[in-house]
């Protein structure tokens, strides 16, 4: 039962883990951003 209850614990762990991992923003909104038109970038 022991070793059963070892495995769990690292199925839940591993899991843990990847959640944790995927809560990192890796883009910081720079690339997120969409291209901006020319139209929009030409001065009046």
């Amino acid at each position: 039962m022991k070793f059963f209850d070892s495995i769990l614990n690292f199925i839940v762990h591993f899991f843990q883990s990847i959640g944790n991992f995927a809560k990192i923003p890796f883009s910081f909104g720079f690339f997120d951003e969409p291209e901006i038109p020319e139209e929009l970038l030409e001065e009046e």
